[in-house]
């Protein structure tokens, strides 16, 4: 509800006049200070904004539509069903608060040098819609943990607070319900956490670092020390028990036969943890050595909830850090970037030690050098310049993704400054298109597959039998219903129509092509669904114009239609203009059919973009498909905000083929670059170094690495069906 600024709604004013006759006044009927914080009103951007969320409170339970085979809302998934399960009497009244729990650290001088590390503390609520739920108006700053460094184990003190106003909302606190007479008592509990990996010992007490690092690896863990480092390499266990690649030398010079690592019982995990029951925050604590097989530091103080320990899923990894990661260190050794590249000297050190892979190995040239030659997946300059020139030849549609292109330096030969989000776009859709032709096609592969993984993760409404493929796959026509009077479309349109070369429908903006010239962005791609020759297709092609049809108005009411002209690819006919390898489908732009047929309604067109094709280069383009952050696919009993009229949706997952055998390069090594020459004496002096044991103690190290940036929806977060915004020709 919008709320005038200059008298907030006073309750004399409420008293007297029903708020909604006020609805349609752009000014405060007191002050007749204006409504809009534009001084036109034009685009209608409120002041200030009056939420009530007293009946989407219960959405969870009397709205949401629990369909099988889907997770589109916390609900359906097995953790929030579990505990529904053990706790009759708070799942019993769905205004009964879900919560979760959210906190990292974050550098506020960003690009400085400034070494400072601030940790925000969220709680989100789960009991509202999806799209209400990660509304930023919704989010609960908690508290704001200072720095310079990391809270570590002192985080359980600055937690107090808040855990004492859990406990008492545990046991219920009186509320008043505006859609009920009666006061009720309201409860709430957190049902998990939300974090990167480093955090999780911060938030858990869980050891992140040493020979117990890994969480899914209770007892028996597969740590293994090389040269200076600890590395898990035993995930071959989690296999099936026949799988050919247990058998296979290739990974660390041996075969696997045993059985994944065991998780600790109830009994178990409640002992370890009174293990470190008595350890108290605290600078001046001494370093205790770890216990064998000791995986907790310190008992957090989330275990005095009453109900944590009966939760299924306790801590949940960030989705975005994870993809971070993995997109630097594969760009970082693909482009061989000084300092992030994995291919280091140590590395074929480590090789050698294990007996692998002998022809990544270091060779002797003379008395005082040995040779490096270049793996097989590192670019070359020229391959580099390619892809840092297809980087910056990439233009996103508008709020889609940052400007990626802005993070190629001059010398066109690496990237730099690449935040979370880019490399979360980057992983799933430009690396796999940008590594087609530039790399070996095995590599590609295997880029094009964890892209393919991570989009699939990352969709908004979940399958669970694509959730099960995606696990043992990474071991190994819309139609529009138009309203107007039948009376108006017989009289026909008005013979002058009007042309846009921009519109927003249901808060997605296309332009035309020729608006797209002087921009960076890019948003006259589309896709429809059609018939030909008897199937039903993708037709991918270009936005030309935008018409506006004006038919008879009455009553108030003024009916129009909104058509896109667009021009099609050819993806037929005697030469074949359509390209798909199974992970992308490329078209060629200079060939057009269905040149009679070029209009399809607003509501018929999803919005695609186009990136340069690597492989078949020229005028082939590979066509990207998205999802839009801020429209949802929810299905409900009652028709509700944000379920209508949405563009595009990635729900189905498409059956993507996995590599299921290890690839057949002729060889790892590149003789077509230079290779680096290292002096004898470095050399030796690595391989005599003796084996640092890493010590087992209990360290609070500040591990925040990354930096955030945010996007500011435009909109408000107003979520309007067939909304139209035009903007006119000059």
């Amino acid at each position: 509800m919008e709320v005038m600024q200059g008298h907030t709604m006073l309750v004399e004013v409420m008293q007297r006049h029903p708020i909604l006759d006020y609805a349609k006044e752009n000014n405060c009927p007191k002050c007749k200070a204006s409504r809009w914080k534009d001084a036109d009103g034009r685009r209608q951007i409120p002041e200030k904004v009056l939420r009530s969320k007293s009946k989407e409170v219960q959405w969870h339970k009397l709205k949401r539509q629990d369909v099988k085979n889907e997770l589109s809302h916390p609900a359906d998934g097995d953790a929030w069903k579990d505990f529904d399960n053990i706790h009759k009497d708070f799942a019993a009244d769905a205004r009964n608060i879900r919560l979760g729990l959210a906190a990292d650290g974050f550098n506020p001088y960003g690009n400085m040098s400034n070494s400072y590390s601030m940790w925000p503390v969220f709680v989100v609520p789960y009991n509202l819609p999806p799209w209400a739920c990660m509304d930023q108006s919704n989010f609960m700053l908690r508290m704001l943990i200072p720095g310079p460094s990391s809270p570590g184990k002192d985080f359980d003190v600055f937690m107090e607070p808040l855990m004492e106003e859990l406990q008492e909302l545990w046991k219920g606190v009186k509320s008043y319900d505006a859609n009920s007479p009666d006061k009720f008592d309201l409860r709430a509990a957190i049902l998990w956490c939300i974090h990167d990996y480093p955090a999780l010992h911060t938030l858990s007490g869980r050891a992140t670092t040493g020979y117990q690092a890994c969480v899914r690896c209770d007892k028996e863990n597969c740590s293994k020390k090389l040269r200076n480092k600890i590395c898990f390499i035993g995930h071959r266990r989690w296999l099936p028990r026949y799988h050919p690649w247990r058998n296979s030398k290739e990974f660390n010079g041996a075969s696997e036969s045993r059985e994944k690592p065991a998780e600790f019982t109830p009994e178990e995990l409640k002992e370890h943890l009174d293990r470190v029951r008595d350890v108290i925050p605290g600078k001046l604590q001494k370093k205790r050595k770890r216990e064998d097989g000791q995986c907790w530091s310190r008992r957090s103080c989330l275990w005095d909830l009453p109900y944590w320990e009966d939760l299924k899923l306790r801590h949940n990894l960030d989705v975005m850090h994870i993809e971070k990661n993995i997109c630097d260190n594969l760009i970082g050794s693909f482009m061989n970037i000084q300092g992030k590249t994995k291919d280091t000297v140590n590395s074929r050190l480590d090789l050698e030690d294990m007996g692998i892979r002998r022809d990544l190995h270091l060779q002797l040239v003379s008395a005082d050098s040995f040779e490096m030659q270049q793996a097989w997946y590192i670019m070359s300059k020229q391959e580099k310049i390619a892809f840092c020139e297809f980087i910056k030849a990439v233009r996103f549609p508008d709020g889609y993704a940052s400007n990626i292109s802005k993070c190629v330096p001059a010398d066109k030969c690496k990237l730099q400054g690449l935040k979370t989000h880019d490399c979360h776009i980057l992983l799933q859709r430009i690396l796999p298109a940008g590594l087609r032709g530039t790399i070996y096609e095995d590599i590609y592969e295997v880029a094009a597959e964890l892209g393919n993984f991570f989009r699939e993760l990352c969709c908004k409404t979940l399958k669970r039998d694509v959730l099960d493929r995606l696990e043992k796959e990474i071991i190994g026509k819309m139609r529009n219903d138009v309203c107007p009077d039948i009376y108006a479309l017989a009289c026909k349109p008005d013979f002058r129509v009007r042309l846009y070369s921009a519109c927003v429908v249901d808060n997605v903006r296309y332009h035309t092509v020729h608006r797209k010239k002087n921009i960076k962005t890019q948003n006259s791609g589309i896709v429809s669904k059609g018939d030909h020759d008897g199937n039903i297709i993708d037709f991918f092609g270009q936005l030309k114009s935008i018409i506006r049809l004006q038919y008879n108005s009455s009553g108030g009411v003024h009916r129009s239609v909104v058509l896109f002209r667009c021009v099609w690819f050819d993806l037929g006919g005697r030469k074949p203009e359509f390209d798909d390898d199974g992970h992308f489908k490329s078209v060629n732009t200079e060939k057009f059919w269905y040149k009679n047929d070029p209009f399809i309604l607003t509501s018929q067109a999803t919005k695609v973009f186009y990136v340069p094709d690597t492989s078949l280069k020229g005028k082939w383009q590979v066509v990207q498909k998205f999802h839009h952050s801020h429209l949802w696919s929810v299905k409900e009993n009652e028709q509700g905000p944000g379920v209508a009229g949405l563009s595009y949706q990635e729900e189905d997952s498409s059956q993507v083929p996995v590599q299921e055998k290890e690839g057949t390069a002729r060889s790892r090594t590149r003789s077509d670059q230079e290779h680096v020459l290292l002096e004898k004496v470095i050399v030796d002096k690595l391989k005599k170094q003796s084996k640092e044991v890493v010590p087992e103690e209990i360290e609070e190290v500040d591990q925040t690495m990354y930096k955030y940036s945010s996007d500011d929806d435009d909109d408000g977060g107003n979520r309007t069906r067939n909304r139209l915004v035009f903007e006119e020709d000059a």
